[in-house]
């Protein structure tokens, strides 16, 4: 049996996905939950101010952490491994679709993203594996978990090591447990900015990866959510589950598919067991 993740959305988003056969990328600052990256990265400096010793070093530190929260943004898309919950269909999918992706063929597909020249890219080589991109789970942390874990991370620290690049890593997958109800994944992509590229001559024998384009969109009451469409093989699509509310049916969901060059036969259409108005 295939394990599947689910990205569950609305029927509008729903459509786009099918038609120009891509994943939506945005920046996870500008979700639905404000605590986003900021839960690990200020329990850091937190701890710091408490362990360091040194007060030179404790400026130098903020300093570096500061400064790389500025220059990064994290790109995220947003699966669950529930495949019908009510939680979800309220939240995030009323009236909409649960979309369920192949978890292996995500892999690889996570595989051909990169990034490079301020830009995200996609490869034809599913066998590079980059380190701006990160393909997990969610973890879910009490307040107290929480401190103990960065507390152990900060002892004795004077200078940005890593444990600082290990909770850079970790925080675009790191939420409190108010949120463990999802049962999260998520795809990451650390876009780092940089003004000081390299203008080198690239030799002809190496291929320079297609950069998608980047484009900045209004989300949630901010006017500057960074995204970006990520294009995938249609063969990661392995079934769709109808929100319980949903105005579709199963046979026109079949159409819709063959409209936009998918076989129905391939894909496991159900509607939701759930009853909601």
């Amino acid at each position: 049996m295939k394990s599947e993740l689910y990205h569950y959305c609305s029927f509008d988003a729903f459509l786009a996905i099918l038609k120009n056969k891509t994943i939506k990328f945005s920046d996870i600052t500008k979700s639905n939950d404000f605590a986003e990256i900021n839960l690990l990265w200020n329990k850091y400096a937190e701890c710091i101010e408490k362990t360091c010793s040194n007060p030179i070093a404790h400026t130098l530190l903020n300093h570096e952490i500061k400064n790389q929260m500025e220059q990064t943004d994290f790109l995220v898309a947003c699966f669950t491994s529930e495949a019908d919950m009510l939680h979800m269909w309220s939240c995030y999918a009323n009236e909409g679709v649960a979309i369920g992706f192949d978890q292996q063929k995500m892999r690889e597909w996570c595989n051909r993203i990169s990034i490079y020249d301020n830009a995200v890219t996609l490869n034809d080589n599913t066998n590079n594996s980059s380190e701006f991109v990160r393909f997990d789970e969610v973890a879910y942390f009490g307040k107290d978990k929480l401190e103990t874990h960065i507390l152990d991370r900060c002892k004795g620290i004077e200078f940005v090591d890593e444990r600082f690049e290990e909770i850079f890593k970790n925080a675009p997958f790191s939420k409190t447990d108010f949120w463990k109800i999802e049962n999260e994944w998520r795809i990451s992509i650390s876009l780092i900015y940089s003004t000081q590229l390299l203008q080198l001559e690239i030799p002809k024998e190496i291929q320079i990866p297609r950069k998608l384009e980047m484009f900045v969109e209004s989300k949630n009451g901010f006017q500057n959510c960074i995204c970006c469409y990520v294009p995938f093989e249609q063969e990661m699509i392995t079934s769709i589950r109808l929100a319980p509310n949903c105005r579709v049916s199963e046979k026109e969901i079949e159409k819709i598919l063959l409209i936009n060059n998918f076989d129905p036969n391939k894909i496991d259409i159900r509607q939701s067991t759930g009853t909601l108005r």
